[in-house]
C-alpha cells in the first residue's frame, strides 16, 4: 500500500492540469504545436517560393477542433494554455483557435495578430478568421493589413518576377465583402 502512494499523489497532481473528457483536443493541440515548430519542413518560408502548406493544415486543426466542440470542451482546453503574453507561434495561434471557435473577446488581439506577427502563418490564418466572421470591428484591421510587406514569390515559372501578398489580397477581399471599401493607394512593389 506504501508503494502505491506516491504514484497516485503524483497522478493526482497531474490531472487538474487538463480536463479529463479533452483527449482528442489535446491531441490536435499537439499536431498544432508540432506545426507551428521553426524547424518543420512545411513552416519554412525562408527558401520558399510559394505559399506554404502549414496554412492549409492549420484550417484543418481548426476545423477538427470546431467539430470536437459539441463533444469536448474544447475552448477551456485551449485556455489553459494560452497565455496572452507569450509570443511564441504556437501562443499567437492559439488566439487564432479561439476567435475561430466563437470567442469574440478574441477579435481585437487576432486583428492585431493579423497585422504585426512576426509569423506569416499567423497572419494569414488571422485575416481567413477574421474573414469569415465578416465583423465592422476588424475593418480597422484589414485597413491596416493592406499595407502588409509580407509576400511570396510568383515567379510564372522563372520567366517573370512576380510577388503574391497573401495577407492583402484576404484583407481586400474582407473589406469588399463588407463593403468597407477603401482605395488601394498602396505600393505592392
Amino acid at each position: 500500500m506504501l508503494t502505491s502512494a506516491p504514484v497516485l499523489m503524483l497522478r493526482f497532481q497531474a490531472g487538474p492540469q487538463a480536463h479529463p473528457c479533452a483527449a482528442e483536443t489535446l491531441a490536435v493541440l499537439e499536431r498544432l504545436k508540432a506545426e507551428c515548430n521553426p524547424r518543420s519542413v512545411t513552416n519554412e518560408y525562408v527558401f520558399s517560393t510559394t505559399a506554404q502548406p502549414t496554412e492549409l493544415a492549420r484550417g484543418k486543426i481548426l476545423n477538427e477542433l470546431a467539430l470536437l466542440a459539441d463533444e469536448e470542451p474544447v475552448l477551456s482546453a485551449i485556455r489553459q494554455r494560452l497565455d496572452r503574453r507569450d509570443t511564441t507561434e504556437y501562443a499567437e495561434m492559439l488566439q487564432v483557435l479561439m476567435l475561430g471557435l466563437g470567442d469574440r473577446g478574441s477579435l481585437r488581439p487576432v486583428g492585431e495578430l493579423m497585422v504585426l506577427s512576426e509569423y506569416p502563418a499567423v497572419r494569414i490564418c488571422a485575416a481567413r478568421v477574421l474573414r469569415r466572421l465578416h465583423d465592422v470591428e476588424s475593418g480597422e484591421f484589414f485597413i491596416d493589413a493592406l499595407g502588409d510587406p509580407r509576400f511570396v514569390r510568383n515567379d510564372a515559372c522563372g520567366i517573370h518576377p512576380g510577388k503574391y501578398y497573401p495577407v492583402r489580397t484576404i484583407a481586400a477581399l474582407a473589406l469588399h465583402e463588407m463593403n468597407l471599401y477603401e482605395p488601394l493607394n498602396y505600393n505592392l512593389d
